[in-house]
């Protein structure tokens, strides 16, 4: 009955080890699903780029056709021209702000993951965490029915002492056994769960 204690301890440690992991599980999760995100938006701001500028050039080049007087019309044709020739040089530089970074660029491997991250590989994030969680709730458990083999026990120890002190009732002995069975049993059944 004396290892009591040390159980509790082992047990709070372990419940202590499991929060920690769980928050810094959440962290993961949260960041991931964030950074990821934003990449994600800032790749679908530079595809929306990219078509606002293909349109924007046919809109001026069927504004021309349509525009009454030579002037004006011959001003939508020459910005018409320059949106065109400007499409082949704004998809590359698109294309190369919204790659993801790389560690050979100089990022380091935790950011690149994060912002990497895909739907599939936040929910293995959250899987992670959440047995995290059930690994706290369950050393925690463990702890706490150690705690009541300790009051068994000590109970227990209280009414054989009382027992072995002078004459006592068979009631004392049998509750002084009862109880210290109880320890033992209870301690045992925290490590069975």
């Amino acid at each position: 009955m004396t290892a009591l204690p040390a159980g509790i301890l082992v047990a709070g440690n372990q419940e202590q080890r499991a929060h920690a992991m769980a928050t810094q599980g959440a962290a993961k999760v949260s960041t991931a699903i964030t950074a990821s995100s934003l990449l994600q938006t800032f790749r679908a701001d530079g595809e929306r780029t990219l078509v606002t500028a293909e349109l924007r050039a046919t809109a001026r080049e069927l504004s021309a056709l349509d525009t009454p007087g030579t002037g004006e019309a011959a001003r939508q044709t020459t910005l018409a021209r320059a949106d065109q020739s400007a499409l082949p040089r704004l998809r590359p530089t698109v294309e190369t702000m919204t790659n993801a970074p790389a560690t050979a660029s100089g990022v380091d491997a935790r950011t690149v993951q994060a912002v990497t991250a895909t739907p599939a590989q936040w929910e293995a994030l959250r899987l992670a965490q959440n047995q995290a969680v059930d690994r706290a709730e369950t050393t925690g458990q463990r702890g706490d029915i150690l705690q009541a083999a300790v009051l068994f026990a000590s109970l227990g120890s209280t009414l054989a002492l009382l027992s072995l002190a002078g004459p006592a009732p068979v009631l004392v002995r049998r509750g002084a056994a009862a109880l210290l069975a109880s320890a033992a049993i209870t301690a045992a059944g925290a490590y069975l769960f």
